[in-house]
């Protein structure tokens, strides 16, 4: 599992997001992983944009979640 919350600031339109994604790539699929999730919360539509262009696509699957602290 990677983790990257809340990713923004100066990196942000330098590339370094897009080069993160194809090297997790590359180390799963040579660990034979046929598959990666990402989750993205609903609205948040320049993330959506960033993944698409990737070719991530809706997976039509359900993600449960429950917080345990308020989300400010």
């Amino acid at each position: 599992m990677a983790v990257v919350a809340g990713h923004a600031g100066a990196d942000q339109g330098t590339g370094l997001g897009r080069a993160f994604m194809a090297e997790f790539e590359r180390l799963l699929l040579a660990r034979g992983c046929p598959k990666v999730n990402v989750q993205v919360r609903a609205g948040n539509e320049r993330v959506l944009g960033f993944y698409a262009s990737l070719g991530y696509a809706e997976d039509h699957a359900v993600s449960l979640g429950k917080r345990l602290v308020a989300d400010d």
